[in-house]
């Protein structure tokens, strides 16, 4: 589950997709994530934007 992008919350699926696309493949974004929904696994990782492909 990820709850927030670079510091801003997220609490729907259309709030991380216009977050996402403001930005350019190479950028460097900070998600904070709950896996499995276990509020005790709550942590902060570093993705790098890649293009999509049409595959």
């Amino acid at each position: 589950m990820i709850l927030a992008i670079d510091g801003r919350p997220v609490t729907q699926t259309d709030e991380l997709v216009v977050a996402i696309r403001a930005m350019a493949p190479g950028d460097t974004v900070e998600l904070t994530v709950r896996p499995g929904g276990d509020a005790s696994q709550e942590r902060d990782v570093e993705v790098v934007l890649d293009e999509a492909t049409s595959e």
